[in-house]
């Protein structure tokens, strides 16, 4: 697992009855880029003679930047191997720290195309 970060700080320049002001938690980038820069330790899941699907996923993100929870949510047809490999391999993506300390949700599709 990667080392735990320092939770961010929520926001606090709330002054008078501006509106609400919520935690950002992870941003679009944030999650591309941590996902685009470890999804290549996945192709050790791959079988032998090619597999062709998708493998829905669903993350949530502690404000540690730690995966605190990940699962498959559709298995796209694929083996439960194939997806047992997937997620104990996506745990160990390292994420930035965030601000929501109930963690950070998120749905990601993991195409599969080696035929």
């Amino acid at each position: 697992m990667p080392a735990a970060k320092v939770c961010l700080a929520g926001p606090t320049d709330v002054e008078g009855d501006e509106g609400m002001v919520a935690s950002a938690g992870l941003s679009l980038d944030e999650v591309r880029a941590s996902m685009n820069t470890f999804i290549q330790h996945t192709a050790r899941c791959l079988p032998e003679g090619g597999v062709n699907g998708v493998l829905t996923l669903d993350f949530v993100v502690g404000c540690d930047g730690r995966v605190s929870a990940l699962s498959v949510t559709d298995d796209g047809g694929l083996s439960g191997e194939l997806g047992a490999c997937v997620v104990e391999t996506l745990r160990h993506t390292p994420f930035p720290a965030h601000d929501l300390p109930d963690g950070f949700p998120f749905t990601f599709p993991l195409r599969f195309s080696t035929e």
